[in-house]
């Protein structure tokens, strides 16, 4: 995993609720409001600031299942990848929208 900014989404209305950098080899803990979003992320080497993300090293995935978080039971993400992990993802095509 390089660097990476994860982004929550309400699948309902395609609201961003939540961003999150997370610098290569870090471990983060961050509240999140209870309930299921879509998650994308976007990784890549050098932070070239909120429109251009990681630069041309820009990669730009949706995890294929939405994530649920309640205040019982939270999730937690291993951005590391491995053949054998269930953080399946579908990559885009596009950039990802500008941070806002």
């Amino acid at each position: 995993m390089g660097n990476a900014v994860i982004q929550l989404y309400d699948p309902a209305t395609d609201t961003h609720v939540i961003s999150v950098y997370v610098r290569r080899g870090d471990e983060v803990t961050i509240p999140v409001p209870p309930g299921t979003y879509r998650m994308q992320v976007i990784e890549g080497d050098k932070w070239h600031g909120p429109e251009k993300y990681f630069g041309s090293t820009t990669t730009f995935e949706t995890v294929s299942r939405k994530m649920t978080f309640s205040d019982e039971h939270g999730s937690g993400i291993d951005l590391h990848r491995s053949r054998a992990g269930n953080l399946h993802t579908r990559a885009h095509l596009s950039a990802p929208q500008p941070l806002k």
